[in-house]
């Protein structure tokens, strides 16, 4: 989990930079003035195709919290 929230990112060309993190499977950026492009969501996971999660949410939209409070990944549990 990167979490970037509330930072000073601004544009989609910044985020597609943290491809090079191979393992990068959840991303929080909520607060950045990214999120306000439209689509911005998509836009984020294609860039970056083997992100699971972004700022809690999967591709789909769907929280990635479950009832105990921990999250869940492509192959199980994180915490």
């Amino acid at each position: 989990m990167l979490k970037m929230s509330n930072n000073k990112i601004s544009t989609l060309d910044q985020v597609k930079q943290l491809s090079v993190l191979d393992n990068l499977v959840q991303l929080d950026i909520e607060g950045n003035a990214v999120c306000d492009i439209a689509g911005y969501r998509e836009k984020v996971f294609e860039a970056l195709p083997k992100l699971f999660a972004l700022d809690g949410q999967d591709r789909d939209g769907g929280s990635i919290i479950s009832e105990d409070g921990s999250d869940y990944g492509e192959e199980g549990e994180f915490d």
